[in-house]
This record gives structure tokens, C-alpha cells and sequence, in this order.
């Protein structure tokens, strides 16, 4: 157990930094009319708000001190 809140922790740890910082992006597709078979669509880059990160920087925190401190 100790070990699975230590690695979930480092992981937490990184996606939280990675998303607080702006580093992370996922592709949103928007179709704005369709005809028939044809379609015209939008890809554009979205963030995901940088509170996200914050909270997962925190919970990862958390998480890594607990194995940390936590007896096996």
C-alpha cells in the first residue's frame, strides 16, 4: 500500500504540474454545419483550467507525504 500511494502521489504530482504550468492540451473537434455527407469542422487546442492542477498538485502532495510517512 505504501508503495501504490507513493507512485499515484508522483503521478499526481507531475500531471498537476504539467497542467497547472499550461503544458498540457487535448484536441476538441466542433462541427459547425453538415450537408448530406459533407461537414465542415473546427479542431481547436483546448487547456484544461489551470485549478485542475492546482487540486491534483495538492492531492499528490498529499498522497506521497502519506507513503512517505505511512509503515509498511
Amino acid at each position: 500500500m505504501k508503495r501504490v500511494l507513493m507512485i499515484a502521489g508522483i503521478v499526481m504530482l507531475l500531471l498537476g504540474g504539467l497542467i497547472s504550468f499550461g503544458l498540457l492540451s487535448y484536441p476538441d473537434t466542433e462541427t459547425l454545419f453538415s450537408v448530406g455527407d459533407a461537414a465542415l469542422r473546427v479542431e481547436t487546442q483546448r487547456e484544461p483550467a489551470p485549478v485542475l492542477g492546482y487540486v491534483l498538485l495538492g492531492i499528490g502532495a498529499l498522497c506521497t507525504a502519506l507513503g512517505v510517512w505511512r509503515k509498511a
